[in-house]
């Protein structure tokens, strides 16, 4: 009888022990997973932030390290309605970044995937996964091609402006 008081005494502790260091986890990882990557998006249950926190944590070194450091930038489009998925997949096989899995786990983690626009990019791999994620929200061109006739005036090449885009 001393015996298996004993026992269940052990199986209570090691049970205990376990919901401890679960509870640390729960905690901890989602907490780290902040610290590094920012904070989580305010539509992910609970159970999505934990998954994801843990999932980017473990790809944390290929997130934050270049695919390429001495690579050139090369262009990249995204079309109009392309899924996150299909834009992660491109990304990893043009050897702009190192894994497309973390790369979408942190779109969704940063509330990213539904904020991707769709146009011509020039980007580098040597440019960090994290930095990409952010370079695909703006396709605004850096530079814009713009012709002037010859013989405008000043006025009449302001006038046009607004109206070229």
């Amino acid at each position: 009888m001393r015996r298996a008081n004993s026992c269940l005494l052990l199986l209570i502790l090691v049970f205990c022990a376990f919901l401890a260091l679960g509870a640390w986890a729960v905690y901890r990882i989602p907490t780290a997973a902040e610290a590094n990557f920012g904070p989580a998006s305010p539509s992910l249950s609970t159970s999505q932030k934990f998954l994801l926190s843990w999932r980017l944590l473990q790809a944390e070194d290929k997130l934050i390290s270049p695919a390429n450091p001495f690579g050139a930038e090369i262009p990249f489009k995204i079309s109009l309605g392309e899924s996150p998925t299909s834009v992660s997949n491109r990304l990893e096989t043009d050897g702009l970044i190192q894994e497309s899995d973390g790369f979408r786990d942190f779109l969704v983690y940063a509330g990213l995937d539904t904020r991707i626009q769709a146009g011509d990019y020039t980007l580098s791999p040597a440019t960090s996964a994290i930095d990409i994620a952010y370079n695909l929200l703006d396709a605004t061109p850096t530079e814009v091609p713009f012709a002037v006739l010859a013989g405008w005036r000043l006025e009449e090449v302001a006038e046009s402006l607004p109206k070229s885009g």
